[in-house]
């Protein structure tokens, strides 16, 4: 299972297992109530495919990479380390 973790226009991604990943949105969530107002956030729990689609169109939609083949190629590790370098 993927974290796919939104806050303000930064986005990282961890790779965990489903009861963590479920702990990460309840603690986004009852973060959100006590600090209403600050930066918009949200988690998006997401399985392999998911997370390499929303990879993608992240690193394509920013121009990260000169060739659309070289983000398609790319591992999974690779995809959330470039997610994690680039979109933040």
């Amino acid at each position: 299972m993927y974290v796919i973790h939104y806050i303000g226009g930064a986005v990282t991604v961890m790779k965990t297992s489903k009861k963590q990943a479920e702990q990460a949105a309840a603690d986004l969530e009852r973060r959100t109530v006590e600090n209403a107002g600050r930066f918009p956030e949200h988690i998006l729990l997401a399985d392999h495919a998911k997370a390499r689609e929303v990879m993608r169109n992240l690193l394509l939609d920013r121009c990260v990479f000169q060739r659309a083949s070289t983000v398609r190629r790319a591992t999974m590790a690779q995809l959330a380390d470039a997610v994690n370098a680039y979109c933040c």
